[in-house]
């Protein structure tokens, strides 16, 4: 082989290896691993939005306050278990972009236009969407922040 076809196949594997190390694909998660990474308490505010309604929850004085549709007090234990379950929220499945295509869209997963959104505001904000209900009983199909991929994730 000459020192050309060697350079070349040097040049080619740089290209292949660049293409894996800086190509926008979303990074595998591990089994276990929560969707979202936040603090619970550290949260400040949650907006909750259905349809045309929507609730917000603002933290004052350690104390979860409903500012809208009406001003009150929330139910305190109501809204920490809320925030428990998203921090602890592990997908069972994961759709990449790629696979969202023909049956399995955006659209048909009901995630073009979501039935829920639910976001957090900790140190930086999360949004987490949610869409049809998944093939098996008490699973929900939902998109997390600015992740293109869909997670099948537990219902509660």
């Amino acid at each position: 082989m000459s020192w050309r076809g060697t350079l070349l196949l040097v040049v080619l594997a740089g290209l292949a290896l660049g293409i894996l190390l800086f190509a926008q694909r979303s990074r595998t998660r591990s089994a276990g691993e929560p969707l979202l990474s936040f603090n619970p308490e550290s949260t400040k505010a949650i907006s909750i939005e259905e349809g045309a309604g929507r609730v917000d929850l603002v933290k004052t004085n350690e104390i979860w306050r409903i500012e809208t549709p009406v001003k009150d007090r929330a139910n305190q234990d109501a809204v920490r278990a809320l925030l428990g379950k998203a921090a602890g929220m592990e997908p069972l499945d994961q759709l990449g972009h790629g696979d969202l295509k023909g049956n399995v869209s955006l659209e048909a997963l009901g995630l073009k236009q979501p039935r829920k959104i639910v976001t957090i505001a900790a140190p930086g904000n999360h949004t987490i969407a949610f869409g049809a209900d998944g093939a098996a009983p008490g699973q929900v199909y939902a998109r997390v922040d600015s992740d293109r991929s869909v997670y099948l994730v537990s219902a509660e």
